[in-house]
């Protein structure tokens, strides 16, 4: 048990809300699983956790419990993660079966913005981040 965490890409249109999204056969249509859809993956990165459960809420998230809600992720939002990342200075966070951030979390989860900046500088996806506990 634990923390596992994905950012997953969805046909560039195919996202119409910001959180909670439920039309998983249109977002993952293109896609033969989801797992194929997962472009970068955490395991108890909590203070990420922490930085998209506050993002998921502030854009209207109903569930408090964050677990298995998603929330698309948008390039400001890339951009304001990274620069957190690279100083070190994302939140900590606490949560039931979250575990607890390291070291190599920060420098994974630059890796992850640039990736996924490229994403959606080619127009044809959008990103979302999911994670469950």
């Amino acid at each position: 048990m634990g923390l596992d965490q994905y950012a997953c890409v969805a046909k560039r249109g195919t996202i119409t809300e910001p959180t909670d999204f439920t039309n998983w056969s249109e977002i993952h249509g293109p896609y033969p699983s989801f797992e194929s859809s997962i472009v970068f993956e955490w395991r108890k990165h909590s203070d990420l956790n922490g930085w998209m459960k506050e993002l998921y809420l502030s854009r209207g998230g109903k569930e408090e419990s964050f677990n298995n809600c998603p929330v698309k992720v948008l390039r400001t939002d890339l951009i304001k993660l990274c620069e957190l990342s690279h100083s070190g200075s994302l939140s900590p966070a606490i949560g039931f079966f979250w575990g607890q951030s390291d070291s190599g979390d920060d420098e994974r989860t630059i890796t992850f913005c640039i990736e996924a900046l490229g994403i959606l500088e080619k127009g044809e996806e959008d990103i979302y981040y999911i994670s469950n506990y």
